[in-house]
């Protein structure tokens, strides 16, 4: 998959969660296949600001999607019911350009997407300044994915 994406200079999505090794491992595919974007979904499930930070510190072509980590998932680890994370709220204002917004309504979670966009909208985007909730919203997505600007 990598290299199909290297040579198209398309993207990979990968949902991979954190070890011991996850990181070095998302680095070195990054490093190996500079073309290729890696976007993590749920920016890592089990990692850390800290972790996210380290991956974009060292590679340009990582970003990540913060799908799936509120509390309606049941891991409240990104949203939670007071609201975003500050540690993550300032990566994502630290980083604007490489995280996107998600739903992931998994688990048996169909029914409540609506709730899950509602959380997002006011407890994830509502925190963020102006342009970066316009990145992360949309913008980025426009961007990687070459889609027609609104």
């Amino acid at each position: 998959m990598y290299e199909m994406a290297d040579l198209h200079s398309g993207f990979v999505q990968i949902h991979y969660n954190k070890d011991d090794r996850t990181i070095d491992q998302v680095i070195t595919m990054a490093k190996r296949y500079p073309k290729a974007l890696t976007i993590m979904s749920h920016c890592m499930p089990l990692g850390t600001p800290d972790d996210i930070r380290r991956i974009f510190d060292t590679v340009p072509n990582v970003m990540c999607e913060i799908s799936g980590a509120t509390h309606l998932h049941g891991v409240s680890r990104i949203v939670g019911p007071d609201g975003i994370n500050a540690r993550w709220l300032q990566l994502i204002e630290d980083y604007s350009d490489r995280i996107m917004l998600g739903t992931d309504p998994c688990c048996g979670l169909m029914r409540r997407y609506s709730e899950i966009i509602q959380v997002m909208r006011t407890k994830a985007l509502a925190a963020m300044k102006p342009e970066t909730l316009e990145k992360v919203a949309y913008k980025n997505a426009v961007r990687v994915f070459g889609l027609p600007k609104p």
